[in-house]
């Protein structure tokens, strides 16, 4: 199994605290996997 994969199995019921500002979106989009920067969207 992936990181990621295995990633979003032990978190699929995470509860969002706050939001991305999306400065930091920008500045991790093709560093980060995408489904993690779907996720701060």
């Amino acid at each position: 199994m992936k990181y990621i994969e295995l990633f979003f199995e032990r978190n699929k019921d995470y509860i969002k605290s706050s939001d991305v500002p999306k400065e930091l979106i920008e500045k991790y989009t093709n560093l980060l996997p995408e489904p993690i920067l779907e996720i701060w969207r």
